[in-house]
């Protein structure tokens, strides 16, 4: 049966909408020999991508200006990506797992739409300059739910560290002072599914 690739990404926030671009953009340079064709407008994804990147971050300084700078390069990236799914379908001989490989959704219409389980996020810093907290800093991936944290204590059995819907304002509260802690998160996808667990981080909670 035709298949095709999801363009469900336009309705992601836009936090979301940044790491799939991201996740698109490795996939496809990572397998550029079955999806040849494409570097032009992965290059342009690339850019537009963290351009958007640096859009979010700036905005949430507030102001007017930088929310509008923020849509216009959300359009700029969503754009993007549709023209590159109509590059990968046109690809002579494609096939369903090979289209996948770019890192986009793909879809049976009328069919079962099977959960994918999206790759681990990565932690990149913990601050702890916030007594009994630890902020995390997140790299996200392709999530459908959010992202699930756990921390163990100086070696302790891990626990659970909350649930959170983007990687904005991740933070890890009433920890106890003096102590190591070690941090790791997953992404949770469609359905059941989940990531790994992110290689675990370590950091002393003031």
């Amino acid at each position: 049966m035709a298949f095709k690739i999801s363009t469900g990404f336009a309705q992601y926030a836009n936090e979301d909408l940044d790491s799939k671009a991201s996740h698109v953009v490795t996939q496809t340079t990572a397998n550029a020999a079955s999806l040849p064709g494409l570097t032009a407008i992965v290059t342009a994804l690339g850019v537009a991508q963290v351009n958007l990147h640096n859009s979010i971050a700036a905005s949430a300084e507030g102001g007017k200006s930088l929310t509008i700078d923020k849509k216009a390069k959300r359009v700029i990236v969503i754009s993007i990506m549709r023209q590159l799914v109509t590059a990968i379908m046109a690809i002579p001989n494609i096939t369903q797992a090979t289209a996948a490989l770019s890192g986009f959704d793909t879809y049976v219409p009328g069919g079962h739409r099977t959960p994918l389980t999206p790759d681990a996020p990565t932690i990149v810093g913990l601050d702890n300059s916030q007594h009994g907290k630890l902020g995390v800093g997140l790299q996200g991936t392709n999530p459908k739910r959010g992202y699930e944290l756990q921390y163990s204590v100086e070696g302790a059995a891990p626990v659970s560290g909350g649930f959170f819907s983007s990687t904005r304002n991740i933070a890890i509260p009433n920890l106890g002072a003096g102590k190591m802690h070690a941090v790791q998160a997953r992404a949770l996808g469609g359905g059941n599914t989940a990531s790994d667990w992110s290689p675990p981080v370590s950091a002393m909670c003031t």
